[in-house]
C-alpha cells in the first residue's frame, strides 16, 4: 500500500511541490515585508547611544511638543517638512531633558505646582489675582482642540520640572562687572548726527507712463491687484456693558472675594515713630475699615465677571437654538436673537481688513469668512470678544478676483509712477553720497560739502542706541548703523519706505557714570539672564552630543506644486501664550 502511494507521489511530485510553494510564498512575503517595514520604522526613529528611542516614548514626546505649540500659539503645528524636522528635534530634546530631570530627582510637588499654575499671568485678572473664570474659559478653548484639563496639567507639570532643571543648570552663570559695563557702554553713548534725507515727495520731476507700459506692468503683477473676497453677515451681540448695569452682586460674594484675596488690599493706614530712651519704635495701626474702602472696587470687579459670564451663556444658548433640524424649517435668526434681548445688526459687504463700526476682535472677521466657505449651516458658534459675545448668520459672499486692466488702469498708472519716482529718488541719494565722499576725501568738511552740493541737513541728538524716544526718520536703522561707527564718518545709504538717507556722526560721548550706576542692577540682571539662557543651551547641546543622539533621516521635501488655495480651518479664539517656566 505504501509503495502504491509512493508511486503516485513520485508521479505527481512536481505538482505537489508547486502547491507547497504556492502555500509558502505568501507567508515569506508577509514575513519579509513586516521585517522590512520594521527596519524602516527603526531607521526613521532617532537613536540615543546607538539604540532607537522606544517608539511609544518618542511618539508621546512628539505629541507633547505639538500640544504645547497649540497651547502657546493657539494654532496647529504647520505640516511643512522643515517644521516636521524641527518637531523631531524638539521632541528628542524634550525627552532627554525630562530624563535628566528625573535622574536628578527633580519633582513637581502638588502644593508648589498648584501655586505656580495660579501665578500664570494668563489666569490673572486686571487686579493681578487668579481668576477661575479665565481658567475655565482657557480650558474650554483647549477642550475644543481635544486637549483635556488633565492633559494640560500633565504638560504643565513637566514644564514646571524643566523650569527647575533650567534653574539648576543656569545657576552657574555669572555677569562680571566688566561684562556689564561692556554691555551698557555702546548702547548708552550719547550720539549727535547730521541727517540728509531724500524723499519721493521732494522729487518733482514729471513722469509719464504709456498705456503699453501700464498694461505690461499689470500683466506681470496681476496678483497684486487682486480684489479681496467679501462677505455679508447678520450678527447678534450680547454686550457686557449693558449686562453689567443690571448685574447684582450680593454682599456675601464681596466678603468672600475679599477674604480670599485679602493680601491684595492695604491693611495699614498709619505709620508713627516713637523715640523712647534713644530707641526708635515704628507703630502701625491696622485699618479696620479696609473692606469698606475697597467694597465698591470689588463689587465692580465681580459685576464685570458676572456680566461676561452671562453674555457668554446667552450667546451659547442662541447658538444652540440655531442648530438646524432637518425635519423643521430654518431657524429665524432675527426673531430668536431679538427674543433674547440681543442687539441684531446687518453688515454691508466687507473684507478681512475693512473695519466694521462697533465690532471688536479679529475672531469676528475670521468666523465670518469661515462661514463663507462652509455656509451650511449658516450660523456660527458663540464668539467671545473683549466687549461681549457675538453669534453670526452668513448672508452672502463675493469671491476674490483679479480685475480687468481697464477697471484698474488708473491705479496701475499711479503705481508705476510711484515705483519710478522711488527708484529715481534712491538713485539720486546714492549719487549724492558718492559725490559727498569725494569732497570729504579732498579735505572739505561735511558742512561745506553739503553746502556745495546743496544738501539740506537736520541735526539730531544727543541720543543713545537704546533711546526709544529718538524721533528721527527710520530711527532704529540709524541707531543700529551708528553702533561702533567712528566719529567724523558718513554712514552707508539707508533706504526707507519713502526714499533714503545717510548721516554724518558728528559726536560720540561716553555715558555718565551716575547714569550707569543707576542702571547697574537692571543691566546686570539682563546680562545674567542672557548668560543663563546661553549656558543652558550650551549644556543641552553638550547633553545631545554626550548621548550620541542621531535625529534620523530628514523629512522628504515634496516636489514643488502649483499654488492652490488653502482649505480654511475653523476659527478658534487664540489662547494666550503661557510664559516660560522659571
Amino acid at each position: 500500500m505504501f509503495i502504491s502511494h509512493g508511486e503516485k507521489v513520485r508521479k505527481h511530485i512536481r505538482w505537489l511541490l508547486g502547491g507547497i510553494l504556492v502555500l509558502l510564498i505568501p507567508g515569506f512575503v508577509m514575513l519579509f515585508t513586516q521585517t522590512s517595514s520594521s527596519d524602516r520604522r527603526e531607521e526613521d526613529l532617532p537613536t540615543v547611544r546607538g539604540k532607537p528611542i522606544p517608539a511609544a516614548e518618542y511618539e508621546q514626546a512628539r505629541l507633547d511638543v505639538r500640544d504645547l505649540y497649540f497651547i502657546s500659539s493657539g494654532r496647529d503645528l504647520p505640516s511643512s517638512p522643515e517644521m516636521q524636522d524641527e518637531l523631531k528635534r524638539e521632541a528628542v530634546r524634550r525627552l532627554l531633558q525630562l530624563r535628566k530631570a528625573r535622574e536628578l530627582g527633580i519633582r513637581a510637588p502638588d502644593e508648589l505646582f498648584e501655586q505656580w499654575i495660579r501665578n500664570q499671568p494668563v489666569f490673572r485678572n486686571e487686579q493681578g489675582m487668579f481668576d477661575s473664570d479665565r481658567y475655565r474659559r482657557f480650558m474650554i478653548l483647549l477642550n475644543n482642540r481635544r486637549i483635556s484639563e488633565g492633559r494640560f496639567l500633565e504638560l504643565m507639570r513637566d514644564d514646571f520640572m524643566l523650569g527647575q532643571l533650567r534653574d539648576w543648570v543656569a545657576a552657574g552663570a555669572k555677569a562680571t562687572p566688566q561684562e556689564v559695563q561692556l554691555h551698557y557702554g555702546p548702547l548708552n553713548e550719547k550720539l549727535t548726527i547730521d541727517l540728509v534725507q531724500f524723499e519721493m515727495a521732494d522729487n518733482k520731476d514729471p513722469i509719464t507712463v504709456s498705456d503699453a507700459d501700464a498694461e505690461a506692468y499689470f500683466n506681470a503683477r496681476k496678483e497684486t491687484f487682486r480684489k479681496p473676497a467679501l462677505v455679508k453677515v447678520r450678527y447678534a451681540f450680547f454686550g457686557i456693558a449693558d449686562m453689567k448695569k443690571t448685574a447684582k452682586v450680593p454682599d456675601a460674594d464681596v466678603d468672600a472675594y475679599y477674604d480670599e484675596y485679602r493680601g491684595r488690599y492695604p491693611q495699614v493706614v498709619n505709620l508713627t515713630t516713637n523715640i523712647t530712651g534713644g530707641a526708635t519704635n515704628i507703630v502701625t495701626s491696622i485699618n479696620s475699615n479696609a473692606l469698606a474702602e475697597v467694597k465698591t472696587e470689588i463689587r465692580d470687579t465681580l459685576a464685570s465677571l458676572a456680566a461676561r459670564r452671562q453674555a457668554a451663556e446667552l450667546a451659547q444658548q442662541l447658538a444652540i437654538k440655531l442648530v438646524p433640524d432637518e425635519n423643521a424649517p430654518r431657524p429665524n435668526f432675527t426673531n430668536l436673537a431679538t427674543n433674547m434681548n440681543a442687539v441684531v445688526k446687518e453688515t454691508d459687504f466687507f473684507s478681512q481688513d475693512d473695519p466694521i463700526p462697533g465690532v471688536s476682535g479679529r475672531t469676528f472677521y475670521e468666523t465670518a469668512f469661515w462661514l463663507a466657505r462652509r455656509p451650511d449651516p449658516p450660523f456660527s458658534d458663540a464668539i467671545e470678544c473683549s466687549d461681549g459675545c457675538y453669534v453670526l448668520e452668513y448672508l452672502d459672499g463675493k469671491p476674490s478676483r483679479i480685475p480687468d486692466f481697464a477697471e484698474v488702469k488708473q491705479e496701475v498708472v499711479d503705481r508705476v509712477k510711484s515705483d519710478r519716482r522711488y527708484d529715481a529718488t534712491i538713485q539720486q541719494g546714492r549719487d549724492m553720497l558718492v559725490k559727498l565722499n569725494l569732497l570729504l576725501s579732498g579735505g572739505k568738511t561735511f558742512s561745506n560739502a553739503c553746502v556745495e552740493l546743496k544738501l539740506k541737513t537736520d541735526t539730531y541728538g544727543p541720543f543713545t542706541a537704546e533711546d526709544r524716544e529718538f524721533a528721527a526718520p527710520s530711527a532704529a536703522r540709524i541707531q543700529q548703523a551708528a553702533l561702533g561707527m567712528p566719529t567724523g564718518v558718513v554712514s552707508e545709504f539707508i533706504t526707507t519706505a519713502t526714499g533714503g538717507q545717510f548721516f554724518f556722526l558728528r559726536e560720540r560721548r561716553p555715558p555718565e557714570p551716575a547714569a550707569f550706576e543707576a542702571e547697574r542692577a537692571r543691566v546686570t540682571e539682563m546680562v545674567l539672564s542672557r548668560n543663563r539662557r546661553a549656558l543652558y543651551e550650551s549644556w543641552l547641546e553638550s547633553l545631545v552630543r554626550e548621548e550620541q543622539v542621531n535625529f534620523g533621516r530628514p523629512a522628504a521635501r515634496p516636489v514643488a506644486q502649483p499654488e492652490t488655495e488653502e482649505e480654511p480651518t475653523e476659527p478658534q479664539p487664540v489662547p494666550v501664550p503661557l510664559p516660560p517656566t522659571s
